[in-house]
């Protein structure tokens, strides 16, 4: 009886905790819902694997692999590459694949705990230190879940979950310590909130490169609020790892900074007469062209920001400083890295920014919503007392304008991305997956040219010449120098030895197939959401390998997914 009764006690208190934070709880069960929705049809289209929706993820997995395996930092298990821009994801993984093995769930596992976590905080921040209403928490966590969106940061598998979780708290604690809150009296900060920041610092470089942009911000705040020791040791933390890192990579050969940002970044050329560089340059709206949603958000950040430091005249609002963070962060992003609206592929890259946006948003709403979502509340909040019937209409359309301009181009991006997710994995599971499976199968220890690496490092432990630059340092020096043409690319390959190539059919990275490559046959692949191309051919570099690259083709075939069309001399 007494077992009985303490079982119900149990269980009538979670389900009072489950009432009281509903916001939380409504919102993990919509995650999950959603989750295990799209893993099943994933499942379904790759006969039972789990593949990540980009290949990237697989980049991080074989130097991970190589790193806890033969000490070797590289997606060659022989020599160093400096081929991954997050140290501290590709380190994590190492860790974990030293610990249980290398397998391919590790990134999942990862990606899922933090997108946890992530709700968590955003319930946190919006709840228990904001104290906004319930309904205005749920829809604020629900804004994450499908605006970044989350479910596609947890199925690409790389960094951005664990980088959305590490910016946020980051950037919370560094308004809170600026503002002129007194954290010792704070039942939400602690006293510890500096050395938390000093732990954060070199953590938020780690994750991505971008990071640099928040720690140059925080340091120039702290700097005008003149705790100079403070600006000292958060620069020296935050980029200490990326100099101890660039120090290495230069005694290698290597670029200081990883190949993906001198390759991938997008530093502006004054010289440069394209358009991306004249919008950029010419026109200061012109650099939200290609992303809407941050010019929205730039806009309503920078009227938060003259509401809280001038108007107010409080130039220390914990709000004002928040604001100013996001709107240096995402110039910053928008002229030096990329950013898209909609898009497996892009819209990672600034799924940090929107967080840190909606938290601000909804952080700066508190006080000026009303408390409950009901029809007597809403009228009381449109149509004050001792107002003209005018007013009440015009606050009316301006906040269905507001939401309009908030919510479409975000909604857009989240419907055009997260259904997305099943076919991009089977992109993946049709083309890189199953080239790396041939190379793993034929041409193990042996040196093979592509353009597009990740799953074929990881699976197989060929010497990879990469001629898109990421992990070959002679090709990303000819890409960097504008000298990757036919000739250059004939001459890399035949100096290291390449036996066959895998690659792209396209002059989009620079050059064209050379004519002493010998085409085997080509892969095609329906619906492609995510590849660079639906096609990938096979070229047999060295003439000796013809007959052999033929007979390995014709083997491997019946191993491919039917759904995988063939064309070439070897299905003759």
């Amino acid at each position: 009886m007494i077992k009985q009764t303490q079982d119900y006690i149990k269980r009538d208190y979670s389900l009072r905790d489950i009432k009281k934070n509903w916001e939380f709880y409504s919102n993990l069960a919509i995650f999950w819902i959603i989750m295990i929705i799209l893993l099943l049809f994933s499942l379904h289209l790759n006969k039972g694997h789990f593949i990540y929706s980009l290949d990237d993820a697989y980049i991080h997995m074989a130097i991970a692999k190589n790193f806890s395996q033969h000490g070797v930092w590289g997606v060659n298990k022989k020599e160093f590459s400096s081929s991954s821009s997050s140290l501290l994801y590709t380190l994590l993984i190492s860790l974990l694949f030293l610990i249980f093995g290398p397998y391919e769930l590790i990134p999942l596992i990862i990606n899922l705990i933090f997108a946890h976590l992530l709700i968590y905080g955003i319930y946190y921040i919006l709840k228990m230190k904001t104290h906004l209403p319930p309904y205005a928490t749920f829809v604020g966590i629900l804004c994450i879940i499908f605006f970044l969106p989350l479910h596609s940061l947890v199925f690409i598998g790389l960094e951005h979950t664990m980088q959305n979780v590490i910016d946020l708290i980051f950037v919370v604690i560094t308004a809170q310590l600026l503002s002129n809150v007194d954290t010792n009296k704070n039942k939400i900060f602690s006293s510890k909130d500096k050395f938390r920041l000093l732990l954060l610092a070199p953590l938020v470089t780690m994750i991505r490169f971008e990071g640099m942009f928040l720690i140059i911000i925080v340091c120039f705040l702290f700097l005008l609020k003149k705790h100079y020791r403070f600006f000292f040791l958060i620069a020296l933390f935050g980029f200490l790892p990326i100099i101890i890192y660039g120090i290495i990579s230069l005694s290698y050969g290597w670029y200081f900074f990883p190949n993906p940002v001198v390759i991938k970044g997008s530093l502006i050329d004054f010289n440069s007469s394209s358009l991306d560089n004249k919008l950029k340059v010419f026109n200061p709206m012109g650099m939200y062209l290609y992303a809407p949603h941050l010019l929205i958000f730039f806009i309503i950040a920078l009227i938060i920001f003259y509401t809280k430091c001038f108007k107010t005249k409080d130039i220390w609002n914990e709000r004002a400083i928040f604001a100013l963070i996001f709107m240096f962060t995402s110039v910053c992003q928008l002229f030096f890295a990329t950013v898209c609206i909609r898009g497996i592929y892009e819209s990672r890259y600034d799924a940090y920014l929107l967080t840190i946006g909606i938290v601000l948003i909804f952080t700066s709403i508190s006080n000026k919503i009303p408390p409950f979502l009901s029809f007597e509340a809403l009228k009381n909040y449109l149509f004050k007392k001792n107002e003209a019937f005018e007013y009440g209409f015009f606050r009316l359309l301006t906040i269905i304008i507001i939401l309009i301009s908030f919510f479409t181009p975000l909604s857009y991006r989240a419907i055009e991305t997260i259904p997305d997710i099943p076919q991009a994995t089977n992109n993946i599971y049709e083309q890189q997956y199953q080239m790396g499976l041939f190379l793993r199968e034929y041409y193990n220890e042996e040196c093979v040219a592509a353009n597009d690496i990740g799953a074929i490092d990881y699976l197989s432990d060929i010497e990879c010449v990469d001629l898109w630059g990421l992990g070959d340092i002679d090709s990303a020096n000819e890409i960097v120098n504008d000298d990757l043409d036919t000739d250059t690319v004939y001459k890399l390959a035949k100096q290291k030895g390449v036996k066959i190539a895998i690659v792209y059919e396209s002059n989009y990275f620079g050059y064209e197939i050379p004519s002493e490559w010998i085409k085997a046959g080509s892969w095609k692949i329906s619906r492609n959401v995510v590849c660079y191309s639906s096609k990938v051919t096979f070229y047999a570099v060295d003439p000796e390998e013809w007959d052999d690259l033929i007979e390995n083709l014709q083997d491997f075939s019946p191993h491919l997914p039917n759904t995988v069309e063939e064309y070439g001399n070897y299905t003759k």
